[in-house]
């Protein structure tokens, strides 16, 4: 007597096709050509958009504040940018340089800080583009933390010290090439990388404490 087992029944279709999907999108299952190893990720890809979106940021905050300097710090402004420069500077000396770091000390008169706002427009733009990206990255940090400075009661929020941060992160992040383009764009720095998953953590954390501070205060 021939014993028969029963066949377990086939799955579905929408079952196979979720099970192909996931596999391709893992990489399971998913033969490889002989002697061809699964090369590793280079988020080269990754680099390239973030240096333009980190452009268009940096052009939308320095636009946003341009057209309303005259206001926060001219002359005849909320506060003032030359008579607060002028008396750090005769109580300071050099040490101003690095306690506030701004160009502004170049020369302390408020037009000077719109040609930095203008400077920086343009640079965010070359980054946008892809030209020159490591020194318009340099130059846009320099530009934008010399602002922060002198219009601190102004800069002073969260969202300008993270742009800050992810500045200067963002500087190694960029090639040393003339133009970085997409189909030739190299993989970036892994400190660099693994310096905005850092700030990425810190910052969720840091969200996620002041939450938890306001609801038990």
């Amino acid at each position: 007597m021939v014993h028969t087992h029963p066949r377990p029944p086939e799955p579905s279709r929408w079952r196979r096709r979720f099970t192909q999907a996931f596999q391709r999108l893992t990489g399971r299952g998913t033969p490889q050509r002989s002697g061809a190893a699964r090369r590793p990720p280079t988020y080269a890809l990754g680099a390239w958009t973030w240096l333009r979106l980190l452009g268009a940021v940096y052009g939308i905050a320095l636009a946003s504040l341009w057209w309303q300097l005259d206001g926060l710090v001219g002359e005849n402004g909320l506060t003032p940018v030359s008579p607060t420069l002028h008396a750090l500077e005769s109580r300071l000396g050099l040490a101003r340089w690095w306690q506030y770091p701004t160009l502004s000390w170049l020369d302390t008169r408020v037009s000077f800080v719109s040609l930095l706002c203008g400077t920086g427009l343009g640079s965010a733009l070359l980054l946008l583009l892809g030209i020159l990206p490591a020194l318009n990255a340099l130059l846009l940090w320099l530009v934008y933390l010399s602002l922060v400075t002198v219009c601190q009661p102004w800069l002073g929020f969260q969202w300008d010290h993270l742009l800050l941060e992810a500045g200067f992160l963002s500087i190694w992040l960029a090639p040393l090439t003339l133009r970085d383009m997409r189909r030739w764009a190299a993989p970036p720095s892994p400190w660099a990388l693994w310096g905005l998953r850092w700030l990425l953590v810190r910052l969720m954390c840091a969200s996620g404490v002041i939450k938890l501070a306001r609801a038990f205060s």
